[in-house]
């Protein structure tokens, strides 16, 4: 075979082999920049918010006054093709373009999840599907798996953190967005 045919299959076979292994693990480097600030990497401190407000109210209009990694966590993570993204995304859930999250808060996954824990919920974030998915740890959800797929620990705790600091954000109306 020549170069240009390895390359080729090469080429043709990397997308099935990024399948084959499952959606995407952890961030590499520090996962202490997932935090803002109000919690430390092992999750002490800080406010975990109590409730919120309604889908919708409050300031922040495009700002995330949560943690600023969330979304291009969950899009670089979770949103791509084979997973949470492309045409056919998992379970019809797309986190491939987030916007402000405010679609996420009261609404459910199909497939076995349809009946859990909303993705965002909007009277407790600590309750939401997108939050606990990713733990391995009580509460758990009674339907799916860890995420990400194919994953035997849970993501880092301040990567738990930032998402469900993302989720209080959503909920108060800010959210953020790529």
């Amino acid at each position: 075979m020549t170069k240009l045919h390895l390359l080729s299959l090469s080429f043709s076979l990397f997308p099935l082999l990024a399948l084959a292994h499952g959606c995407a693990g952890e961030l590499e480097g520090d996962p202490t920049r997932f935090l803002d600030g109000s919690v430390s990497a092992t999750g002490a401190g800080g406010s975990q918010g109590t409730g919120g407000s309604s889908a919708g109210t409050g300031g922040g209009g495009g700002t995330n006054a949560g943690c600023a990694q969330a979304v291009p966590y969950l899009q670089t993570t979770c949103g791509i093709v084979g997973c949470h993204g492309g045409p056919s995304p998992q379970v019809g859930l797309d986190l491939s373009n987030i916007g402000n999250g405010q679609q996420y808060i009261n609404a459910h996954p199909t497939g076995a999840c349809a009946t859990s824990n909303p993705l965002i919920d909007p009277g407790n974030a600590q309750n939401s599907l997108l939050y606990l998915i990713v733990q391995d740890q009580p509460p758990r959800p009674s339907c799916g798996q860890l995420m990400p797929l194919g994953a035997t620990m849970p993501i880092a705790q301040a990567q738990q953190t930032c998402i469900l600091q993302w989720a209080q954000s959503v909920i108060a109306g800010g959210g953020g967005g790529g």
